[in-house]
């Protein structure tokens, strides 16, 4: 059992000041918003010249390539309806939309933007517009088919014992309400007799349950083995390539989630590395001092454990359905905003190019930029109006990239000016 330090007064007096502070006077923070029709508004957008950057950073052919790359998929759906806050279009309206802007030059393509579009700011995080952003990549790991001393972590495939449970007929029937549980499904472990009627249902397998206790061996889930951290970032990332000793390349994408709440180890660390220094490549060095049961000790905090596919392509394929783009896929929360849509982001970026520039690199280093980009993604830590992940590509450089990308950014969304209000106006 853990044992716990009692706190001091001291800290008892400041901890009950802030709940007064917070309870009574004022609120700690923003109310949080899941209602679709308040997830956006317009806004004057980002400045004429921040964009006149973003599009000479993307060359025409590129922006024909990747805006068709939304068209095609936006027209498989072509019945469902994109939400932008009070407005809605069907997929296939904003599909024709934004084909308008293929086939222009630089200075025709700022000329419809201004002229045929609006810029929806997000409700953002802290304030309108405001999101904290961050950076995913595809790792290229080493691995084996078989486990050894060196690659002991099992990659797991989908169990078929994990069942998706929908809650719609329960909320619609008010036996489960939205401030109990938010989500629209439960992920759930199923029981069948021998008749195949179901006996149990429950929460599946934790990641102590499956780590440590073996709950999933010997059932031929195994697609590959590979460095327990490895595995661990990898299931955070929820893509990449892992190299295996023969020298095939085995692509591996997101499949499903155990159903558990996620946890950030970094949370656990800031009385070991200090907060400005957090980044990926920190942690990894920091976990890899450690020994086998501290590290593993440290992975259980986050019960959170995700499963994999095999991809027929070495590259990650989005939520939305494309691959993943490098620096132009971004990973939204789909229940609040629309999966396929054309975005902008205002944001600090890094440079770093080699290892020399990532162990020289400090914030001062960061370079604002506006960059067009696609909300094809989604993932598991990407929750709420304040949250975007911005894919930077795969391997080494990208990681480090990636690995120092947490600040606060500015997102829009592109809406044409067509697109009608819940009340039918323009």
């Amino acid at each position: 059992m853990k044992s716990y330090k009692p706190l001091s007064f001291d800290l008892i007096f400041i901890l009950a000041i802030s709940l007064f502070h917070c309870t009574f006077m004022s609120s700690c923070s923003r109310q949080t918003i899941v209602d679709r029709s308040k997830a956006m508004r317009e806004s004057s957008g980002p400045e004429t010249e921040l964009l006149n950057q973003a599009i000479m950073s993307w060359p025409k052919e590129k922006r024909e390539e990747h805006i068709d790359l939304s068209v095609q998929w936006l027209n498989k759906r072509e019945s469902q309806t994109l939400e932008f806050g009070s407005c809605s279009l069907k997929a296939s309206e904003y599909a024709n939309e934004i084909s308008k802007l293929k086939g222009k030059n630089d200075q025709e393509f700022l000329h419809l933007l201004q002229n045929d579009y609006r810029f929806y700011e997000v409700y953002g995080k802290d304030e309108w517009g405001e999101v904290l952003l961050t950076s995913y990549y595809s790792p290229v790991i080493q691995g084996s088919k078989r486990p050894s001393e060196k690659f002991s972590q099992a990659l797991y495939s989908t169990p078929k014992d994990l069942y998706m449970i929908s809650l719609g007929e329960f909320k619609r029937a008010g036996i489960i309400t939205p401030d109990a549980y938010s989500k629209d499904s439960l992920a759930a472990r199923v029981e069948f007799n021998k008749e195949g009627q179901i006996i149990k249902i429950g929460p599946y397998f934790s990641r102590y349950e499956i780590d440590r206790l073996g709950s999933l061996e010997n059932r031929g889930l195994a697609l590959a083995y590979v460095d327990p951290i490895d595995a661990f970032f990898l299931q955070i990332q929820g893509s990449g390539l892992v190299e295996l000793e023969d020298g095939e390349i085995l692509s591996l994408g997101y499949d499903a989630q155990n159903g558990h709440r996620y946890y950030s180890i970094g949370k656990s660390l800031f009385h070991k590395i200090p907060p400005e220094e957090m980044s990926k490549d920190r942690i990894v060095s920091y976990l890899r001092s450690l020994s086998r049961e501290e590290r593993n000790k440290l992975f259980d905090e986050n019960p959170s454990y995700v499963f994999f596919r095999t991809l027929e392509r070495n590259i990650g394929q989005t939520t939305f359905g494309p691959d993943v783009i490098d620096r132009r896929t971004i990973a939204i929360d789909y229940k609040i905003f629309p999966l396929g849509a054309l975005g902008f982001i205002d944001f600090l970026s890094p440079r770093i190019s080699d290892y020399n520039e990532f162990e020289s690199f400090t914030p001062d280093d960061l370079e604002r930029e506006g960059r067009f980009v696609l909300a094809h993604d989604s993932g598991g830590a990407i929750k709420g109006t304040g949250r975007v992940d911005l894919y930077w590509g795969k391997g080494d450089i990208a990681s480090l990239n990636a690995g120092v990308m947490r600040h606060r950014g500015s997102l829009w969304f592109l809406v044409p000016k067509n697109c009608l209000s819940k009340s039918g106006d323009i």
